[in-house]
């Protein structure tokens, strides 16, 4: 039992160190949140339903990489009114959180093989369901939030720059 434990232990720390790079490589391609597999689901109705579970008490008591590495990852707590570029780097931050604990969650099945019977059934449940699916369920909360924030951004900048334009050609 022992043995199941640690080895169960030490896989998921050392596959939650190994996907932090996956995460930083993950950003360098074209994440789209307005689509597929990131795309706001019908059911989610805008992120009442997260709001439902309760997350509003518990997504600030849960870790956050951006706090542990903030020189790396962008936060996600939003000060005042975040410019349209700050946004978009939010946007693209939830895609990535949201992907690297998509692909723990399989990653995770080989906890039935470090430790076979109940006990890696055990911490296999532990793993996603304390794991990473509260993480997927906050980057899918946040996610319309900093979308209306985004269009709120660029009107206000298009606003700016129309402005400045008017002056500049009266």
């Amino acid at each position: 039992m022992r043995n199941g434990l640690f080895a169960c232990v030490l896989f998921m720390a050392l596959w939650g160190v190994l996907c932090f790079p996956l995460g930083r490589l993950i950003k360098l391609f074209r994440l789209d949140w307005d689509r597929a597999p990131f795309a706001q689901w019908r059911w989610e109705q805008d992120g009442r339903v997260y709001e439902r579970a309760g997350i509003r008490r518990w997504k600030d008591l849960v870790p956050d990489v951006s706090k542990l590495f903030p020189s790396i990852v962008p936060p996600k707590a939003v000060q005042g009114m975040p410019d349209a570029a700050t946004l978009r780097d939010m946007l693209k931050e939830t895609c990535v959180a949201e992907a690297v604990h998509v692909v723990l969650i399989p990653l995770g099945l080989w906890l039935l093989r470090l430790w076979q019977g109940i006990g890696g059934v055990m911490m296999f449940l532990i793993y996603v369901i304390l794991g990473n699916v509260p993480f997927i369920m906050i980057q899918r909360y946040n996610r319309p939030r900093f979308r209306r924030m985004l269009a709120v951004a660029e009107a206000r900048e298009r606003r700016r720059t129309d402005a400045r334009t008017d002056t500049v050609q009266q």
